[in-house]
């Protein structure tokens, strides 16, 4: 097997050996998703506006508590330094995590993320596009809560993961809640989608060049 074939399966048996990896984010979007039509007094149309809003937020604070510590046990393991010393490329290594955390945190709550329309009365016509909004934005999200964790990989204070990235990702979330507020008003959306999709591109191109070049700056 090779060594990016080892590396898969390490990260999914973690992830499976240790459950709150895995459950936690999800339980919590769950959680936010469900009280939260519950805890405000609003009509059934004030409350499909907050809806898409209320989701992101949710989805936001879900992916940031999955990607804390994401890199703090590979350093303590050695992992980085053993897969340096083997000659392999550091962003390789990244980049399976970011999809490996991808996978597990973020597609799970795209799913899930339907269950906005019963729960806060949005028309049926927007979930495929909250549905779009959501696989195209989570990305960025997740890229940005890892990057977050690689600055932040040699500190114990998880606290500072949110204060690194969560200025980064408001713009993401104004853009991904404001798409699905405009097909409930049948407004064209595909712009913005448009404009997500580049996003994400771009996302993916530097930020797992980024963390490869933080990891590094902390091994030196």
């Amino acid at each position: 097997m090779t060594a990016m074939g080892v590396l898969w399966r390490r990260e999914w048996r973690l992830r499976i050996r240790q459950k709150g990896m895995l459950l936690l984010p999800v339980v919590f979007f769950l959680l936010v998703m469900t009280l939260f039509p519950l805890s405000i007094s609003a009509s059934s149309r004030q409350l499909a506006q907050l809806g898409a809003g209320a989701t992101w937020i949710a989805a936001l604070l879900a992916v940031l508590l999955g990607g804390d510590g994401l890199y703090r046990q590979d350093i303590e393991d050695g992992l980085i330094e053993l897969w340096l010393a083997q000659k392999h490329s550091l962003w390789s290594l990244v980049l399976l995590k970011n999809v490996v955390h991808w996978l597990a945190t973020c597609l799970p709550l795209c799913v899930l993320s339907l269950l906005a329309v019963p729960l806060f009365g949005l028309p049926a016509s927007s979930a495929w596009v909250l549905l779009g909004a959501m696989l195209l934005g989570t990305p960025i999200l997740s890229l940005l809560a890892t990057t977050g964790a690689a600055l932040t990989a040699g500190l114990h204070n998880s606290s500072l993961l949110a204060i690194v990235v969560l200025p980064l990702m408001l713009p993401v979330l104004i853009l991904a809640s404001g798409v699905t507020s405009l097909a409930g008003q049948g407004l064209p959306v595909m712009p913005t989608l448009a404009l997500l999709a580049g996003l994400m591109l771009l996302a993916g191109i530097l930020l797992p060049w980024a963390q490869a070049q933080a990891l590094k700056l902390f091994l030196q």
